[in-house]
């Protein structure tokens, strides 16, 4: 099956085009993410929006987070991790079984202050974001 890339794809719906068109892409995961309350106490949604042509800067600085997370967790002789999850590092499932709450909240910082430090980089709008405070 050819490939094709998502610029060749927007350039033919936006005149602007991919470098200078506005898109979003919206791909949700909306799970329960909480300690198991008949009350979940909060429900989190994160949403990250930019141009196009400054797409490649968010992925490559979220990559970088998870690399360093995963040489750290290399060097402790620790299970490395394939990807950000919210429902499994919430509940300490999966790849983040051996984590604790200062370790998750550490991590999770860490993604949104990539973020943040994007913002006036990128022209990235202030989002909303907090990780469970479980301990």
């Amino acid at each position: 099956m050819p490939f094709a890339s998502v610029q060749e794809l927007w350039d033919g719906f936006n005149p602007a085009g991919f470098g200078e068109g506005i898109f979003m892409v919206f791909r949700g995961y909306i799970d329960e993410s909480y300690s198991g309350e008949a009350t979940p106490r909060m429900f989190g949604l994160t949403c990250t929006f930019t141009y196009g042509s400054e797409w490649s800067w968010i992925e490559m600085a979220w990559q970088k987070c998870l690399d360093e997370k995963n040489i750290s967790l290399k060097q402790q002789g620790r299970k490395t991790i394939s990807r950000y999850h919210s429902t499994h590092i919430n509940g300490f499932r999966g790849e983040f079984q051996d984590w604790d709450g200062v370790e998750r909240q550490a991590f999770c910082e860490k993604l949104v202050d990539m973020r943040l430090g994007l913002k006036d980089t990128l022209g990235i709008p202030e989002v909303g974001d907090r990780c469970s405070g479980r301990s």
